[in-house]
């Protein structure tokens, strides 16, 4: 009985102190030299970012090297039309052929084929469209 007389008592004053205000803190502003308060700035995602070594500037010359030597870039830049293979599975529906048939004319490309799926695997087809310079 002492004991839930101690902690009734206990508890009784956590609830009379909840029920306190917490005192304020007041911020201590931050006077410029010509006695001017300091405009307080938001801490943002974009103001708190740290600096990344890894992006590059738009006019990084040895960027601008790499992306003329570049394998890819007739393909990225255009200047080479692309060539464009579209297949289905083994056995498609007739929504399917359909669609892949009305895909190629909404793509709108002159060098765009629909193939058929023979038993062919996936390797020969590549393969094939290989020989034949296909883009994709």
């Amino acid at each position: 009985k002492a004991l839930a007389r101690i902690m009734s008592s206990i508890g009784v004053k956590r609830r009379r102190d909840s029920n306190l205000p917490t005192p304020k803190r007041k911020k201590q502003k931050k006077l410029l030299p010509d006695g001017t308060e300091e405009k307080q700035i938001p801490r943002t995602q974009e103001n708190t970012r740290e600096a990344d070594d890894t992006i590059v500037e738009p006019d990084d010359h040895e960027v601008f090297e790499d992306e003329q030597t570049d394998e890819f870039a007739s393909y990225f830049d255009r200047s080479k039309p692309p060539k464009v293979i579209v297949t289905t599975t083994l056995r498609p529906s007739r929504e399917l052929v359909r669609f892949a048939k009305e895909f190629r004319t909404i793509v709108g490309w002159d060098e765009c084929e629909y193939k058929s799926r023979t038993p062919e695997s996936i390797k020969e087809i590549v393969n094939g469209a290989i020989e034949r310079d296909y883009t994709d």
